[in-house]
């Protein structure tokens, strides 16, 4: 498998954004994250996908945290996911790591909600 890319985040602003998609792949993607960031999700394939935001990080008391999954409907699949909490969810480089169960219909547009 090749690395995973690091995207772009698209920035929300009171103008609006159209959203750029970016399609999955199944080596996974780096998402910088600063704790604003969110991503929708589309399926368009007839079968449920699994979109996981992995979590490096662990609770003050040393355990570990479980990665936060969430179901993208078949067909006309269309949620929000986040935001992600730097503490929990970045690695070491400040980058969200996020994966499919399956790319196949499967695109995402990362986007940092003003503050």
């Amino acid at each position: 498998m090749a690395p995973a890319v690091v995207e772009t985040i698209q920035h929300i602003n009171r103008a609006g954004l159209t959203p750029s998609y970016i399609n999955a792949s199944a080596d996974g993607h780096y998402i910088p994250n600063d704790g604003r960031v969110v991503i929708r999700i589309k399926n368009t394939n007839a079968a449920t996908r699994t979109t996981t935001a992995q979590t490096p990080g662990n609770s003050g008391s040393g355990q570990a945290i479980a990665d936060q999954n969430a179901n993208v409907p078949a067909t006309t699949g269309d949620i929000l996911m986040g935001p992600f909490p730097p503490s929990q969810f970045n690695d070491m480089q400040g980058r969200l790591y996020l994966s499919f169960s399956a790319t196949t219909g499967v695109s995402f547009c990362p986007m940092r909600l003003p503050g």
